[in-house]
């Protein structure tokens, strides 16, 4: 009941409704009384017209002061507006049935005010009489849990109670009363009402204002926004106005000096930021600032802890409130109100706990802020490195049965051709069925139920469509990193990467050695039947008694068979070549059988073409070297 009286307060719907009402009874009643008596059935129907009203109103003021869950029901107000509605009826067609008056005659001043009552007017009374009972229930409870805090409730609801019980016992005649006394009751509650009301909300005024204004700052935007400056300028703002001082800042302390960040200045309307002030000659303060909650200066011509530095201060400053403020138990900042002599201060002001409790209650919320802000850079620096990543990095949150992106790294659009804007928000579901086709989509729906379901990260290769309707080949991971109190997933994280050069480099490799394979093979079957003919020539070569034109054939069969053997060896050697398996055989070697041997091979290959074969040998070359003979010979062979 922090705002209580308040018109704009919701706990007080129908009270300025009830006070109309009232006022209208009181003047009706008393036109009544004067009224002649041709005009006294239209007084007093309209006199009882609102007396009808009162009761309901009363009640619908009484559930929304109690914050009753039943003011927001639907079936009350129908009855609250239904149940007047027919009493009036009845009332207002009196002079057709005669049930709820006899008649509307001028009543004998010495039988009361009243006309006589028909047989129905128990319904009337019986009507107000339960919703007496049931609303007046609801408001005792209201006060009895209550009345501790607000002791004028206990007064405010016997005087709530007092104009109905007068009503019925004048319309009833219990008590003998010649006049309706109610209406005059029913102002005098809403009198007390008032008076209790306001007085209480005066007694409340400053804690009331201290905590709307930490509802307000609690509920800004711009205190997780991220940005520090708008924060703090908005926190001492409103820290200012609502605690009434002429200056409230914010300082962060740097070793022993304090940087002003911001200022307010209350009766300039606007911020600055004051230079910066030296604590080396306060280490009393320092000490405080780290052990104490907060230190209050009610008098500035008292000496203090500050006293060393205060000529630094405005010499118009008669009182200050500082409040260390404290991230992760260290010291990093003080929030500092300072007031300044004026007629309501005009020597010294007395910081009350209130006060006191709102200038902590800020530093918490600077806190707040400043966390808020390193959340902020935290972030912009995961998604600056993220977005500097290949391939699509995103982050999908739980939406309803699916998940929906709540990030996704700007290598989305080089990779699939769709920006983040595009894709932030939408179904995760959705996007998948568009870069993957029905049978990638089949393949991964299984994984998941052994991988995501499981705990365990899901890895998927598939054929990816881009937005331009291209293919590429791209490795997917994902995995559940957070999940709801019921065990269901809640966040999803992963990456999409081209792989479409390394799928070519692996189908070129696999090529390779598909080649090599085949050219192992094919030697081997070529070298088995090539060294039984040479085997054959070189047998034939040493009968002596071969005619000189066979030996000299089966010389040109031997040469061209080993020819053929070394081409073949040469054609292994490229393969071992490409797969990095190439050795050397380094040994002595004679160059005059090396030359002579390279010789005749290139004699042979060339003797039936049209190129002159010559063959010239440096006086100097030496006769023996150290290395491959065998890699030499084939050197020499292939330049030609």
């Amino acid at each position: 009941m922090q705002r209580l009286g308040d018109a704009g307060d919701r706990r007080m719907k129908g009270f300025y409704p009830l006070c109309i009402v009232t006022l209208a009874w009181i003047v009706l009643d008393t036109v009544k009384l004067f009224a002649a008596q041709e005009y006294f059935p239209y007084a007093f129907v309209a006199k009882i017209f609102i007396a009808c009203i009162v009761p309901y109103i009363t009640f619908w003021f009484i559930l929304n002061f109690t914050e009753s869950k039943l003011a927001h029901s639907g079936i009350i107000k129908i009855i609250l507006i239904a149940i007047p509605a027919l009493d009036n009826i009845l009332l207002v067609s009196n002079p057709l049935h005669r049930l709820y008056y006899a008649n509307f005659d001028h009543p004998d001043p010495s039988a009361g005010t009243m006309p006589p009552i028909g047989p129905l007017f128990f319904i009337h009374i019986a009507f107000i009489s339960l919703g007496v009972l049931f609303f007046y229930t609801i408001l005792f409870r209201y006060i009895v849990k209550n009345f501790r805090r607000y002791p004028f409730l206990i007064i405010s609801g016997i005087g709530a109670v007092l104009p109905f019980f007068l009503n019925i016992a004048f319309a009833l005649n219990i008590l003998g009363l010649a006049y309706d006394f109610s209406p005059i009751g029913f102002f005098c509650t809403i009198l007390l009402f008032t008076y209790f009301s306001y007085s209480s909300r005066a007694r409340n005024y400053r804690p009331e204002l201290f905590n709307n204004s930490l509802v307000k700052i609690s509920k800004s935007p711009l205190l997780s926004a991220g940005n520090i400056d708008e924060a703090v300028e908005m926190i001492v703002r409103e820290g200012c106005m609502a605690i009434g001082s002429h200056h409230v800042g914010m300082w962060k302390l740097d070793g022993v000096v304090i940087k002003n960040t911001i200022h307010y200045e209350l009766k300039k309307g606007k911020c600055k930021v004051q230079d910066d002030i030296d604590l080396s000659d306060c280490p009393e303060y320092i000490q405080m600032l780290l052990n104490e909650r907060r230190i209050v200066i009610n008098d500035v011509k008292i000496p203090n802890v500050l006293s060393p530095i205060m000529k630094y201060y405005n010499p118009d400053i008669c009182a200050i409130l500082d409040t260390p403020i404290r991230k992760d138990g260290k010291l990093i900042g003080v929030i500092c109100v300072e007031q300044h002599k004026c007629q309501a201060f005009p020597e010294r002001r007395n910081w009350t706990i209130e006060e006191q409790d709102f200038a902590s209650s800020l530093a918490d919320l600077l806190v707040i802020a400043i966390a808020s802000a390193e959340r902020r850079v935290m972030t912009l620096r995961t998604e600056t490195m993220m977005n500097n990543l290949p391939g699509m990095l995103y982050q999908g949150v739980q939406a309803g049965e699916d998940f929906n992106f709540s990030f996704v790294s700007e290598g989305s659009e080089p990779l699939l051709g769709y920006t983040p804007a595009e894709l932030i928000n939408t179904n995760m579901a959705h996007f998948i069925n568009k870069i993957m086709s029905p049978q990638d989509i089949v393949s991964l729906a299984e994984l998941e139920t052994v991988t995501l379901d499981a705990g365990l990260p899901l890895e998927f290769v598939f054929k990816g469509i881009t937005k331009k309707g291209d293919e590429k080949w791209i490795w997917g991971r994902s995995r559940i990193v957070e999940k709801n109190p019921d065990g269901s997933p809640h966040t999803a994280e992963g990456f999409y990467i081209d792989i479409t050069e390394r799928r070519r480099l692996e189908q070129a490799e696999l090529a390779n050695k598909a080649k090599d394979r085949f050219l192992a093979h094919m030697s081997h079957e070529m070298r088995t039947p090539m060294n039984a003919l040479l085997g054959i020539a070189e047998i034939q070569l040493q009968n002596e008694t071969l005619p000189a034109d066979v030996a000299e054939a089966f010389g040109q069969i031997y040469d061209s068979g080993d020819l053929l053997l070394n081409i073949i060896n040469d054609m292994l050697d490229l393969s071992r070549i490409e797969a990095g398996k190439m050795e050397l055989v380094p040994v002595n070697y004679d160059i005059p059988s090396l030359i002579n041997d390279t010789a005749q091979l290139n004699r042979l290959r060339y003797e039936s073409s049209s190129v002159d074969f010559i063959l010239q040998i440096d006086e100097n070359t030496p006769n023996n070297l150290y290395g491959d003979e065998l890699r030499i010979k084939q050197v020499l062979f292939i330049r030609r």
